[in-house]
Parts: structure tokens; sequence; C-alpha cells
């Protein structure tokens, strides 16, 4: 028996996407990665990746703000789903999360603006101002930079295409990673090499710093190859997590 469906169509009709929507995901992904890396930055005293991933994560925000008003036919739409939170609607808390990292993200790259535009008397008005909305906007994105990024793997999975559907463990991963790896590529076009060291981190999944490109950042016992040889001493990051290091001891 061979099973065909009714009068040769498909069983499941296709999603009726334009390039609107990839590049929504993609920028959605980007804003997302780049807003925690500003928050980040922000932390850790890392002030050019701080601005820099700000001004990235706002205009990529922009973009895929614009994309989605674009694929939905027109702004009200996107405002007529603000009018209510519908918790079991991935769409709803979506547009809500997206709307709360907007406004963190907007207030974070206005105190970028005013540092960079601002005279020094205003600067020093406005003393008690910026640092306060320079951290609370931080705290903001970060909070809804990993719920962005993962949220519409849930919009996808929750849909009958078959394979979007049977994937819903994985493609929050997928989505997650996918949004590292594109704000580490944009950090490290858009920073110095001496304050992207996070960026190269999240764009290769690495934890440890001890894979720094920057020889005087590993020290002299780094885990290079050229000094993975019989006889030097152990690398920085261990001889458990060298294998490298672990075959040229051996005898």
């Amino acid at each position: 028996m061979e099973f065909e469906s009714y009068y040769g169509r498909n069983i499941v009709k296709p999603a009726p996407w334009k390039a609107e929507i990839p590049a929504y995901l993609f920028l959605g992904g980007l804003a997302a990665g780049t807003g925690l890396l500003a928050s980040g930055g922000e932390m850790t005293g890392r002030a050019e990746l701080q601005r820099n991933a700000r001004l990235v994560s706002l205009a990529a925000l922009s973009g895929s703000t614009a994309v989605l008003v674009k694929d939905l036919g027109k702004p009200s739409r996107f405002l007529n789903m603000m009018r209510t939170v519908k918790l079991t609607s991935p769409m709803s808390i979506g547009t809500w999360i997206l709307t709360g990292f907007g406004g963190f993200t907007g207030i974070a790259a206005a105190t970028e603006v005013a540092k960079m535009v601002l005279p020094r008397p205003a600067k020093a008005e406005l003393a008690f101002i910026l640092p306060a909305a320079t951290r609370v906007s931080s705290w903001g994105a970060g909070a809804f930079a990993a719920p962005l990024a993962a949220y519409t793997a849930v919009l996808l999975s929750d849909t009958a295409t078959p394979t979007w559907h049977e994937a819903y463990r994985q493609l929050p991963f997928v989505f997650v990673g996918s949004a590292l790896a594109a704000s580490g590529g944009a950090a490290m076009i858009t920073t110095s090499v001496d304050e992207c060291g996070p960026a190269r981190n999240v764009a290769v999944g690495e934890q440890s710093s001890t894979w720094s490109p920057t020889p005087s950042w590993s020290g002299t016992s780094a885990c290079w190859p050229s000094r993975c040889t019989r006889g030097a001493p152990a690398p920085t990051c261990g001889p458990r997590r060298c294998s490298r290091w672990r075959a040229r001891r051996s005898p």
C-alpha cells in the first residue's frame, strides 16, 4: 500500500514566507546577542565593547522591527498584538519581549550617544543620571536578551510543520547559539582586539580565555601548539583539558 495525499496536494501547506521573516529572525538574534554583550561589557568595564554593542543592537532591532511590520502589512497589526497578554501564545509573549528589550536598548543607546555628542558642561549636569540610566538599561536589556533570542524557536516549533514541531527541544539552542555567533562576529568587526575577548569566546562557544589569540593574555604557559612540546610546562588550561599536551607528554 502506498500513501497518497488528496489529489496529490501537500498534506501541510508550506509556510508563506518572504525574505522579511528570515531577515527578522537573523536581525532579532543579532540584536539579542549584542545586547547581552553590551550588558557584559558594562559590568566588566569594557567601555568600547559596551558602546559598539549597544549601537549595533539598536540598529539590528530597528531593522528586525521594520521587516516584521512590513511582513504584517501595516503597523496597526503590530500594535493590536499589544492590546492583550496571552500567556499561551508565543506571538503575544514575543511581542512583549521585543517591546521590553527595545525600550531598554533604546535607553542604553541614547546614553552612549549622549556621551559622544554632549559637551562637557552638559555631561557634568547629567553626572548623576547617565550612570544610573546606563546600569538600569544594561540590566533590563540583559534580562530580555535571552528570551528574545529563544522565543522565535518556540514560535516555529508551535506550528504544523513536522520538522519544526519535532525539533522543539533543539530549536532554542540553535537559535540562541546562532544569535551568540552573530553578535560575537559583529563585535569583533567593530571593537578593538584589546576589548573584544569576550566576543571571541562567545563566537566560538569557548568559556576560557586561555585560547585568546593574544599571547600576553595567556601567559608563558599558554596552550599554544608551538609550546605544547615535550618538556614544556603544563598549559594554563590544565593537562586534563589539553589533549595535545597529554599526547606529546606521553612516552
